[in-house]
């Protein structure tokens, strides 16, 4: 937990909207790469992922800008997940059954489960990074 916590701080402080547009413009040919692995890393952090698919739309048109925003965002969502699951979700659990048992029970019901997921997923309040943390916990 401490990881994302000094991610953040570090993203936070040191990292600004347009110093990532001017990275990416400004690497050439590696712009593309550069902005995918923005896509991975900044997010963890809970860098807003609206600017950085501005960013994209902008830099290298829509069609271009989208289709690397939607290969950024896979391979973020996926390292997000992995991360959450490998290191967090034992004590989470831990937490969850010892402080809200009805929390944990309704995890462990599958059906119950894959709605909650579609749910969070559609419903726009929930910050994607915060799902993207939790649903490895899953």
């Amino acid at each position: 937990m401490g990881f994302v916590i000094v991610l953040t701080i570090v993203i936070y402080r040191f990292i600004k909207p347009d110093d990532i547009r001017d990275l990416i413009l400004s690497s050439g040919a590696w712009g593309q790469l550069m902005y995918v692995l923005c896509w991975i890393f900044l997010p963890m952090g809970f860098f807003p992922v609206g600017v950085l698919a501005v960013i994209g739309g902008m830099g290298f048109g829509f069609i271009r800008g989208s289709i690397l925003t939607f290969i950024g965002a896979a391979f973020n969502l996926m390292f997000m997940f992995y991360i959450s699951r490998y290191l967090f979700r034992e004590t989470i659990q831990r937490w969850l059954k010892h402080k809200y048992p009805a929390i944990l029970s309704m995890a462990q019901n599958d059906k119950r489960l894959k709605q909650f997921l579609v749910f969070a997923r559609i419903v726009p309040v929930i910050p994607y990074t915060v799902e993207n943390y939790v649903f490895g916990l899953t």
